[in-house]
């Protein structure tokens, strides 16, 4: 079985191929916002995924919270997007009430044990993602069809989070650091 933080090097990876395909595409598609705001929640997430990874070597108040605000400024990005490609219109007032509200729980959790950060960020992605899954599993699907398969993945996204903030929580003294190799953290992850 991979590591974990193999698993976790192997997704920075995946986005940083995806990213730079989204800003090839960007410049031959300069009509389209949509794709504009994907790409900046991309290479939000990779930035992200960077500043967790330098964990290792820096301090780790800036992975925490550095990385994790880049990941839901990179999914605020997401939801504006699917919101203005699906239904025309920019994001409502509760997108980035959610991103403040991640912003002032990941202040107030950088110094509490692992399975309770852990715990909290995952809720709180879920608690992102959750609309996003939402308008494209009941507008997307009319809009454009292939939106079936971004439905399935948010969708999947936000239960795989929610199982992986039970785990914290029900067995804080089993759930170690990511970059441990474990088979539960491997699952979850």
């Amino acid at each position: 079985m991979l590591s974990t933080s193999t698993l976790f090097v192997a997704l920075f990876a995946a986005l940083a191929l995806f990213g730079l395909t989204l800003v090839v595409a960007r410049r031959s598609l300069p009509q389209s916002p949509e794709l504009g705001l994907w790409a900046h929640g991309t290479w939000l997430n990779i930035a992200g995924f960077a500043l967790t990874i330098s964990r290792v070597v820096g301090p780790e108040w800036l992975a925490i919270v550095g990385g994790n605000a880049c990941v839901m400024a990179g999914l605020w990005c997401y939801a504006h997007a699917l919101r203005r490609f699906i239904l025309g219109r920019a994001a409502g007032p509760a997108h980035p009430g959610l991103f403040v509200l991640g912003l002032g729980a990941l202040l107030l959790i950088v110094t509490q044990p692992l399975p309770v950060r852990t715990a909290v960020l995952s809720l709180l992605f879920a608690l992102q993602i959750f609309p996003m899954a939402r308008l494209v599993c009941t507008h997307g699907w009319q809009a454009e069809p292939s939106l079936r398969t971004v439905c399935l993945s948010l969708a999947l996204t936000v239960f795989a989070l929610i199982v992986r903030a039970v785990h914290a929580t029900v067995s804080p003294g089993e759930y170690a650091d990511f970059f441990q190799a474990s088979a539960g953290n491997g699952m979850t992850y």
